[in-house]
């Protein structure tokens, strides 16, 4: 049976000074190159356009490889 991949969803992060992460539903956090479990290594992310074109790029790339 295949394995379902991990969800890639934008998380907030801040009050005063928003920002943004994104993160798999297995707890892992994208640092700019690979998944971390670190969430403190998360790449943070200001603009919006930009947080969702990579999570655009990032749900393409699994969905090609057909994992997480």
């Amino acid at each position: 049976m295949a394995r379902k991949s991990s969800t890639i969803g934008v998380q907030l992060v801040g009050k005063v000074f928003p920002r943004f992460i994104l993160a798999r539903g297995d707890r892992q956090y994208w640092n700019g190159t690979d998944w971390t479990p670190c969430r403190s290594q998360a790449l943070l992310y200001y603009h919006l356009e930009l947080i969702q074109q990579d999570r655009r790029r990032l749900i393409d790339i699994q969905r090609r490889k057909g994992n997480k």
